[in-house]
């Protein structure tokens, strides 16, 4: 399935700063993804997550993933982070 195809289920992609990680140490991350995996944040709209896989690689300005404006380029990841987000 290609990283482009429409999907009836919410996926996510967790991107963090590896140094965050660092100092939080590995199963406090763990600990907190999980946990946020199983009560996530609640708002309008489906919150649902089906599956979610950690990428600790941050993203990359050089890539074009930040924008000069600091947004996320949605296109971008979806584009240089295709065969991580097929695995979902």
């Amino acid at each position: 399935m290609s990283a482009l195809a429409i999907r009836d289920e919410t996926m996510a992609l967790i991107l963090t700063d590896p140094g965050s990680l660092r100092a939080l140490g590995k199963a406090a991350a763990h600990a907190v993804f999980a946990e946020w995996l199983r009560n996530p944040p609640r708002g309008p709209g489906s919150n649902r997550i089906a599956c979610a896989k950690y990428s600790g690689e941050p993203l990359s300005m050089e890539a074009g993933e930040i924008t000069g404006r600091g947004s996320i380029n949605q296109a971008a990841v979806r584009k240089h982070r295709a065969a991580t987000i097929d695995e979902l």
